[in-house]
């Protein structure tokens, strides 16, 4: 299991939000589930 402990530390650093990874992507947004995903540590599929 990957723990996401350092990205939530990284974008409060930097001042950043879950609204940054949803809505300001330049190609490809974070939906919601995968956003509540990631801060509750289930698991995550990606497609690449």
């Amino acid at each position: 299991m990957i723990p996401y402990a350092r990205l939530w530390a990284t974008m409060k650093r930097r001042g950043a939000a879950t609204y940054t990874l949803r809505n300001e992507g330049e190609d490809e947004n974070f939906t919601g589930s995968t956003m509540l995903r990631l801060q509750h540590n289930p698991p995550v599929s990606t497609n690449t």
